[in-house]
C-alpha cells in the first residue's frame, strides 16, 4: 500500500498571486496569427516580463496577463531572473471531493485552522519543481500527452483506507491506483526532463509572500472515462468550477474582492461589538470602556482593572508597511550619483538621513513608507484611548522596526518614553545572508539624529554578528533571551511592555512568555528539553502593525486592548489618461 494523499484529477500548478479564470465569451480573437507572447511584445512590455506574465496566469490569455503585469508592476521580483515554482497534483472530483470539503469545514470548526486547509485535497504527484517561464506552456502541455500516453487507471471503485497518527490524517489508496500514478509522475518527469527543469524533491522556500497559498491552474486533465462515482470524467469545462474553492485571486475582481473581503471582516468584528453587551465583551477588552451604542454616550467602565490592577500587559507588533516591498527595488531610482535621497512617491519618506553605507545599506534595511508611520501611529493611538499605559518599549535594530515604535509612541502621545533598540530581536539572519548579506545597523546615535526617539543610555542584551549565519533554534533563543530578560528586569519597577519586531516575534513572545510562566511554576524547566522551534504557519498571515498581547498571573494570550485595523491596496493613478478625454 502506497502512502499518499487523495485523488483523482490531475493538474499543474505554479505559484502566482493570480489564477485563471475563464475567458469572455465575446473576447475576439486576433486578426493577426501571432502567439500570446508576440501580442504582448507588440503591446509595450519587455520580454522578461510578458513571459513571467504568461507563466504567472496559466498561459490562459493575453487579456489575463495584461492584467498581471498592470497589477504587478510594483512586485520586488519583476524582473527577477529566476525559475518559477511548480508542483504536479492528483485530485479528486465529484463525490468524494464533496465529502473531503464537509471534512475540511468540520475539522476547521472543531479543531481549528492548521497548515493542511490552505490545500485542496490531494496527492502529490511531483514535489516543487522549477523551470524558466519561458518553459511554462510546455510543461503545461506535457501533462495531457503523459495522460494519453499512461492510458486510463484501474477500473472503480477506487479503494481508499484511512490511516490516523498522531500527526497524520490521510487515505491509503490501493496498491493498483498508486502504481497507476506512479507512472503518470515518473512518465512527465521523462517528458519535461530536456526543459532545464530541477528540484523534483522538495524545495526549501526562501521566498515566500502572503499569498503563497494562492496557485494558478496551467493544466487540469482528467484521468480516464470510467463511469463509477470517485472515478467519472468530467468534461474540462466544469474544471474552473471545480477549482472555484480553492485559493485564488482574479485580476479583474482583484479590487473588488479585496474590498468585500476588508468589508465582511470589519461587518463581522462590528457586530460583535454591537451585540455583545457582556462584562468579557469585545466592547470592554478592546476600549476600556462601557459604551452606550444607541447615544453614543461613554462611562468609565473601570471594572476588571480595577479587580487586578497587578498584572501586567506584555504587547508584541510587527513593524508597518515598507517600502521596499511596495516599490520594488526603489533605491536606484530615489538616490542621485552623490548619494542623494529624492522622493519618488507621496508614499515614500520624506527625508532619509545619513548612515553607514548610505543608499546601499538602506537598500538592505528599508525604512517605512508613510503609510506605514500611520499604521504605527494608530496603534499608539487606540492603546491610548483605551487608557494603557506603556512603561517599555523595545523594537528590533532593523530601521522599520525602530521607526514604528517611534511612531507607535507618536500616536500614544508620550514623548519621555523611549524606544530601546535591541539587535537581538531582528529576524531570521539567514534569509538575509542567502542574499548578498546585511547591512549595517543604525547606530543608536544615527537614528537620534534623524529624529527618531531612541533610548540612547540603553544597553542591548545582545550583541548580534550580521555575518555569521545561525540556526532557527540560535534565532528563536536570542529573542527569548532578550523577552524574558526584559520582563525579569522590569518586575520590580513594574510596568506594561511593547516588543516591536517582524512577522515572528508575535508567535515568539507567546512562546518564551508561556515557557518563562512554565519555568515559575516548576523549579527545573531550565533544564527541560523542549521541542525545536519552528516557524508557524500563521507567520504568513501576519499583517503589518498586527498587535498580540498577554498578561500574567496567570500568563495567558488576550485580545488586544484597542481594536486591529485593515486597509485595501490601491494601485498609482496615471494623470495620462485624463488627455485622452
Amino acid at each position: 500500500m502506497k502512502r499518499v494523499w487523495f485523488s483523482l484529477r490531475n493538474q499543474i500548478r505554479t505559484m502566482a498571486n493570480i489564477p485563471p479564470r475563464k475567458n469572455s465569451p465575446t473576447s475576439k480573437p486576433s486578426k493577426q496569427d501571432a502567439s500570446p507572447l508576440q501580442i504582448l511584445l507588440q503591446m509595450g512590455f519587455p520580454r522578461h516580463r510578458a513571459l513571467k506574465a504568461l507563466a504567472a496566469t496559466g498561459n490562459r490569455s493575453v487579456q489575463l496577463a495584461s492584467d498581471w503585469l498592470l497589477t504587478h508592476v510594483n512586485d520586488t521580483y519583476i524582473d527577477a531572473d529566476e525559475p518559477r515554482e511548480y508542483i504536479l497534483y492528483a485530485n479528486p472530483t465529484g463525490a468524494l471531493l464533496t465529502q473531503l470539503h464537509d471534512f475540511w469545514a468540520k475539522s476547521k470548526k472543531l479543531g481549528g485552522w492548521n497548515g493542511a486547509h490552505n490545500f485542496p485535497p490531494h496527492i502529490t504527484l511531483i514535489s516543487f519543481f522549477k523551470a524558466p517561464d519561458e518553459t511554462s506552456l510546455q510543461l503545461a502541455k506535457a501533462v495531457k500527452t503523459v495522460i494519453e500516453t499512461v492510458g486510463d487507471p484501474p477500473g472503480c471503485p477506487l479503494k481508499l483506507d484511512p490511516y490516523i497518527s498522531q500527526n497524520f490524517m490521510g487515505l491509503f489508496v490501493s496498491e493498483e491506483h498508486a502504481e497507476y500514478l506512479k507512472k503518470i509522475a515518473v512518465q512527465y518527469v521523462k517528458q519535461v526532463s530536456s526543459l532545464c527543469v530541477s528540484g523534483y524533491l522538495p524545495a526549501v522556500f526562501t521566498r515566500r509572500t502572503a499569498e503563497s497559498d494562492a496557485w494558478t491552474l496551467h493544466r487540469a486533465i482528467s484521468l480516464g472515462n470510467n463511469s463509477g462515482s470517485d472515478c467519472k470524467s468530467e468534461s474540462d469545462s466544469n474544471t474552473d468550477g471545480e477549482m472555484a474553492g480553492y485559493p485564488h485571486e482574479d485580476a479583474t475582481q482583484l479590487g473588488h474582492d479585496k474590498s468585500e473581503e476588508v468589508y465582511k471582516e470589519w461587518q463581522k468584528y462590528w457586530e460583535v461589538v454591537m451585540t455583545e453587551h457582556k462584562s468579557d465583551s469585545i466592547v470592554n477588552v478592546t476600549q476600556g470602556t462601557s459604551i452606550d451604542w444607541k447615544s453614543n454616550s461613554q462611562g468609565t467602565g473601570e471594572g476588571e482593572a480595577k479587580a487586578k490592577p497587578d498584572r501586567r500587559w506584555f504587547f508584541t507588533m510587527r513593524h508597518g508597511e515598507r517600502v521596499d516591498l511596495t516599490y520594488g527595488s526603489w533605491v536606484p531610482f530615489c538616490f542621485d550619483e552623490a548619494g542623494n535621497y529624492v522622493r519618488k512617491d507621496l508614499n515614500m519618506p520624506l527625508t532619509l538621513g545619513d548612515r553607514v553605507g548610505g543608499s546601499g545599506s538602506y537598500s538592505k534595511d528599508t525604512p517605512l513608507t508613510r503609510v506605514g508611520r500611520l499604521q504605527a501611529s494608530l496603534v499608539g493611538e487606540g492603546l491610548r484611548l483605551a487608557q494603557q499605559p506603556i512603561s517599555h518599549v523595545y523594537a528590533s535594530a532593523a530601521l522599520r522596526c525602530v521607526e514604528t515604535a517611534h511612531c507607535m509612541l507618536e500616536g500614544y502621545q508620550n514623548p519621555s518614553l523611549k524606544v530601546k533598540v535591541e539587535p537581538g530581536l531582528f529576524e531570521f539572519k539567514n534569509w538575509y545572508l542567502s542574499k548578498g548579506g546585511m547591512a549595517p545597523f543604525m547606530t543608536p546615535q544615527e537614528l537620534h539624529k534623524t529624529g527618531l526617539n531612541v533610548d540612547l543610555t540603553y544597553t542591548p542584551y545582545i550583541d548580534l554578528d550580521i555575518t555569521t549565519s545561525e540556526t532557527l533554534e540560535e534565532f528563536y533563543k536570542r529573542n527569548e533571551l532578550v523577552m524574558h530578560s526584559a520582563v525579569k528586569d522590569t518586575e520590580e519597577k513594574g510596568g506594561n511592555i511593547m516588543f516591536i519586531g517582524h512577522a515572528a516575534t508575535l508567535d515568539i513572545m507567546v512562546l518564551a512568555l508561556k515557557r518563562l510562566a512554565a519555568g515559575g511554576e516548576h523549579e527545573h524547566e531550565h533544564e527541560r528539553e523542549h521541542e525545536p522551534y519552528t516557524l508557524h504557519p500563521h507567520l504568513l498571515r501576519v499583517p503589518y502593525c498586527a498587535l498580540g498581547a498577554m498578561r500574567d498571573r496567570p500568563w495567558q494570550v488576550v485580545s488586544p486592548p484597542c481594536p486591529p485595523s485593515i486597509n485595501s491596496s490601491s494601485g498609482r493613478f496615471d494623470w495620462r489618461i485624463l488627455q485622452d478625454l
